[in-house]
């Protein structure tokens, strides 16, 4: 799929971003950290190309001149941005930390309650959450390419029902009005990961890296995501299909 180019140029940000929320919201620190964290990550890249603010100090003003470039709005900047690109995995608590910036560690979902869904890099599965990321981001109205989104699934074959849980949310989303230019998943292989290697498992297909022609079987998030393009739509049967049961993560369920 081309993508448009708005102005004559194609200026996207992308990044892995998401809700941040207080570990305990009744704790102020916690709180502080958490919206810390949210407008370093999540707002203020998007405020400088967007709006043309510029925030050296990360602290939510445009006052200081003595850093380098002086903050303040810069208009050569505002409007260059033509798209958000979005990287959703999940949800992020926050603990408090001492300044210079508040808001460091956040952290995997085994810290704070290991019973919610997850998958193996202990990251929080929660669908509601990626609607919550994209109308956060709302506020630019700007059109969003989900340039990243899926889960791991190391210990636990759970693609499908993520899979059917966030399209099905983006599709809520497209119904109410926001702009979305197409849907990429992550990743389509099992792929090497930065700081984690080969551990990990993110694909649509399975990688047998032990074979000599490194074998590939599909997932049932293949299965789920070939089903929602066949159908051009979630209908209840389809959702109900992958999705609408416990996560096998999910410690709250009966067994």
């Amino acid at each position: 799929m081309e993508l448009p180019r708005f102005r004559g140029h194609l200026i996207p940000f992308e990044g892995r971003v998401n809700p941040f929320y207080p570990l305990d919201p009744n704790k102020p620190g916690d709180v502080r950290g958490a919206e810390s964290l949210s407008y370093i990550v999540n707002l203020i890249v998007n405020n400088a190309l967007v709006y043309g603010d510029i925030d050296i100090t990360l602290d939510g003003k445009l006052d200081d001149q003595t850093t380098v470039p002086p903050e303040g709005n810069y208009p050569e900047l505002a409007g260059t941005q033509d798209y958000l690109g979005i990287n959703y995995y999940g949800p992020v608590r926050v603990s408090e930390f001492v300044p210079p910036i508040d808001g460091f560690p956040h952290l995997n979902v085994s810290e704070y309650d290991p019973l919610l869904p997850h998958n193996g890099l202990g990251r929080e599965i929660n669908a509601a959450d990626f609607r919550a990321t994209l109308d956060l981001y709302a506020r630019y109205i700007l059109a969003f390419l989900i340039t990243e989104n899926g889960t791991e699934t190391r210990e636990f074959e759970q693609r499908g029902q993520d899979t059917m849980e966030h399209v099905y949310v983006l599709g809520q989303a497209l119904k109410d009005g926001l702009t979305v230019l197409g849907y990429l998943h992550w990743s389509l292989t099992d792929n090497f990961e930065w700081t984690e290697g080969y551990a990990p498992r993110f694909g649509l297909y399975h990688v047998d890296y032990t074979s000599p022609d490194l074998t590939r079987s599909r997932t049932d998030g293949t299965d789920a995501l070939r089903d929602i393009i066949r159908a051009g739509r979630i209908d209840h049967g389809l959702y109900d299909q992958y999705a609408g049961s416990c996560y096998p993560s999910d410690g709250r369920c009966s067994p």
